[in-house]
């Protein structure tokens, strides 16, 4: 994204890729017909947000979104809900909803007044919500624990953190704009679609991109960015480097601690990260799912209907000291319900993660089981998955960690607890000139690949501002009348 940006604004630009295919976890392989994503992936606001902003912003084709009739199939508490596309059916829904989670009149106004609150929230008072958690804020309204559940599993999804370590502002920002835009899509051709129309974007306007380029270190002398260097011996003079790999891993592989302040190390070695999961490509004969995700709660020894508030946070309890808990979130994208060509003629493709604990967290519970428990919990909330199957890739979480390439391989670098949102979060410029970060690491609010989007535009405009401003010295490369800028990891 930032490399599209500033190429589109004139710059020279190379983009430096350690995989041997651009597109970070939007990327992609193929097995046996079947186009495979690497991650795990929908999009909360599709064309309406800021993907489709900026593709208008930099006048490329827009990215071919594609929603489908039920956009989820929801199955948690004893219960089975499908969460339509259309405004017209949402009254069935709700109805449906408060019908099978046997809902008293009393509750269901309760529901009403708190998701009526998030999707009228005065954005000019977001600074106030920031500060506390969304469990704070969800039980001003209600101490359902279903409702309660229902909400912390969405939100679960979106931050890949419990109710009581997000912060109330961002869960409000992004339950309200993915319900103002009614956006959740996937795109046509997957969704290295989103990365490739950036990258073919940068590259229209003279971006070069270079693959199997490793970067080992960014050289900085006297606070001032020099040169990349990667593993394979190659370096790059660059006044400016825009870098997306989290902000510890940038400081403490990188750079080195020695060319920051030390109040600067001290906050990026405090920050704290989102957990990450396991993931699992299923191929099947014929589909088993209409909708465009499976969102679901399982648990083979656990009593759901009797869930109570407490269970969400002894889950992430037991994730956090590496065991595998009683019950199970599933989150499970069906990219072929989208793109029936991501497939062979009337095969399924299902792409599906669980919660799991960053590569520094001691398993007690070995790296085996958590993809077992994964797949245990995929064939108890689909029925016949087993005599389907034509084949199953699974991913652990050090496997998703080294594509990355992030330092204990978090899904959000900074996460987004209630000191990590709004004007706490960490900014895309660093105290090192030329040196900018982005990605899920600093600025912007937003959900996964939309909060990284968001975050590299926001970066690009900062390198422009401080190049108008003479922050940058622009035209050092020998020969060229334009300055050289370096982005690392390139994930748009």
């Amino acid at each position: 994204m930032a490399s599209a940006i500033l190429a589109h604004e004139g710059l020279q630009v190379l983009v430096l890729e350690k995989n041997g295919r651009t597109g970070g976890v939007c990327s992609y392989y193929e097995k046996n017909g079947f186009r495979v994503d690497i991650g795990t992936h929908m999009f909360s606001r599709g064309a309406r947000g800021p993907l489709g902003q900026l593709t208008r912003r930099l006048g490329v084709p827009a990215i071919p979104f594609v929603q489908t009739y039920d956009l989820a199939l929801i199955k948690a508490f004893g219960t089975s809900l499908r969460l339509p596309r259309d405004l017209a059916r949402y009254p069935i829904f709700l109805a449906d909803a408060a019908r099978k989670l046997k809902l008293r009149p009393k509750e269901i106004v309760e529901a009403t007044r708190f998701f009526h609150s998030v999707v009228r929230f005065d954005e000019a008072r977001l600074h106030e919500m920031d500060r506390i958690t969304m469990w704070e804020y969800v039980q001003r309204y209600t101490d359902n624990p279903r409702l309660i559940g229902l909400f912390g599993l969405l939100l679960g999804l979106y931050f890949i953190l419990p109710l009581s370590e997000v912060s109330a502002g961002e869960g409000i920002w992004c339950f309200k704009h993915m319900a103002r835009d009614r956006g959740l899509a996937y795109p046509k051709g997957g969704s290295v679609t989103v990365p490739d129309t950036f990258i073919a974007a940068a590259r229209a306007r003279g971006a070069e991109v270079q693959c199997h380029k490793e970067v080992e270190r960014i050289r900085v002398k006297d606070g001032v960015v020099e040169a990349v260097e990667c593993s394979d011996g190659s370096a790059f003079e660059a006044p400016v480097v825009v870098c997306t790999t989290s902000l510890l891993d940038q400081v403490e592989r990188l750079v080195g601690p020695e060319h920051y302040p030390a109040a600067y190390v001290e906050r990026v070695r405090g920050l704290k990260s989102s957990m990450i999961a396991v993931q699992a490509k299923i191929a099947l004969r014929r589909p088993l799912i209409k909708a465009g995700a499976l969102v679901g709660i399982y648990g083979e020894d656990f009593d759901l209907k009797r869930f109570q508030l407490g269970d969400f946070e002894s889950l992430y309890d037991d994730i956090r000291n590496g065991r595998v808990a009683p019950i199970t979130p599933i989150y499970a994208p069906i990219p072929t319900n989208f793109d029936s060509s991501l497939a062979p003629n009337g095969e399924q493709l299902i792409t599906a993660c669980a919660v799991a604990p960053t590569t520094d967290i001691e398993l007690e519970d070995g790296p085996q089981r958590w993809i077992e428990n994964m797949m245990e919990s995929l064939k108890g909330l689909i029925p016949g998955l087993e005599k389907e199957i034509l084949w199953v890739d699974t991913q652990s979480t050090r496997a998703i960690g080294n594509w990355m390439g992030k330092l204990h391989a978090p899904a959000v670098s900074t996460g987004q607890t209630p000191d990590q949102v709004g004007n706490r979060r960490p900014p895309v410029h660093t105290p090192v000139l030329g040196l900018y970060a982005c990605g899920c690491n600093a600025g912007s609010r937003g959900i996964g690949t939309e909060l990284a989007a968001t975050s590299g535009a926001e970066a690009a405009d900062r390198v422009i501002q401080d190049r108008s401003n003479g922050l940058i010295p622009m035209g050092s490369i020998v020969g060229k009348t334009r300055s050289r800028i370096h982005e690392e990891g390139m994930t748009a």
